[in-house]
């Protein structure tokens, strides 16, 4: 970058290339414009964060509205020495972050505020969303939701999603979350031990959720919690991590569902699979998944 704000052209067209999709999870775009313009126009693929004046970044966007570490961003904004401390921060945290100041007339507005944002929901959920029953179907439970990113984004397509999990501190950012993107009265959160004892007054469900984690009591007795024609949607870690592939999880066993548990908790004569992972065939992968519905439960 150079001292007045400016980028290269190279980086212009870099910018843009990013505006032809029109992704609304895991954008690579921040603007930090302040309310009024951000509320009037937008770029597609962007991320809107109106910052007032003497407004602090840092605490703005706090972590869990973020993208993984890593992922690469653009910071936006009119202000050119806004657009670069902000770039600066977001490196310092890990991410490869530049900034654009330079003219911002050219580029391609779209009428109104952005809907997108930096975060993304799990990818098998989000690849697998046709799979759940229609919002009308009924709510869906999120197991072991953690800070809320799958339940915020099932609420935005309409889903009533309750979120269960032990740790009081990630459901409040679940709530966060949810309060950001207008999302509140669609998200319930639940304080729960989750294990065989666990009572959902909430069930039954048109869907459960169980990402990045897995009860096996509760699996056991999965179809009670369910409503006729109900699925539930399974991705966790099929084993230890592998280190040396650069694979984060869970070493501890109790923390696994290998193939051989998965064939007897969810049977092919009591389930039907609409979709399964490799790893039911491939035992050596890292993470299992698979949406599956019990059999005679079609309603």
């Amino acid at each position: 970058m150079n001292p007045s704000g400016s980028v290269s052209i190279t980086q212009v067209s870099e910018l843009l290339a990013l505006t032809e999709s029109d992704r609304r999870w895991g954008c690579e775009i921040l603007d930090l414009r302040s309310g009024g313009r951000a509320a009037s126009c937008h770029l597609p693929g962007s991320a809107s964060l109106p910052l007032g004046p003497g407004q602090d970044f840092a605490s703005a966007l706090p972590a869990h509205m973020l993208a993984p570490a890593g992922s690469s961003l653009i910071v936006l904004d009119e202000t050119a020495a806004r657009a670069r401390a902000a770039a600066e921060h977001l490196a310092g945290r890990g991410y490869r972050a530049r900034w654009f100041a330079g003219e911002l007339e050219g580029l391609p507005w779209q009428p109104g505020p952005s809907s997108g944002a930096l975060w993304s929901p799990d990818p098998f959920l989000a690849d697998h969303l046709s799979l759940l029953p229609e919002p009308v179907e009924g709510r869906v439970a999120d197991w072991g939701a953690g800070n809320g990113r799958n339940a915020v984004f099932l609420a935005s397509q309409g889903y009533r999603v309750h979120c269960y999990d032990r740790l009081p501190d990630t459901l409040a950012l679940a709530r966060d979350r949810a309060r950001r993107h207008g999302l509140e009265e669609f998200v319930t959160t639940h304080q729960e031990m989750l294990g065989h004892d666990s009572k959902f007054h909430e069930a039954p469900f048109a869907a459960i959720l169980m990402i990045r984690f897995h009860e096996k009591s509760l699996m056991e007795g999965l179809r009670a919690w369910l409503r006729p024609g109900g699925v539930v949607l399974v991705h966790t870690y099929a084993q230890a991590p592998r280190l040396e592939e650069g694979v984060r999880g869970p070493r501890r066993a109790r923390y696994h569902l290998t193939v051989k548990e998965a064939e007897r908790l969810f049977p092919a004569r009591a389930w039907t699979f609409l979709e399964r992972s490799g790893a039911l065939e491939r035992p050596d992968e890292p993470m299992i998944a698979f949406v599956a519905r019990p059999r005679g439960s079609e309603g």
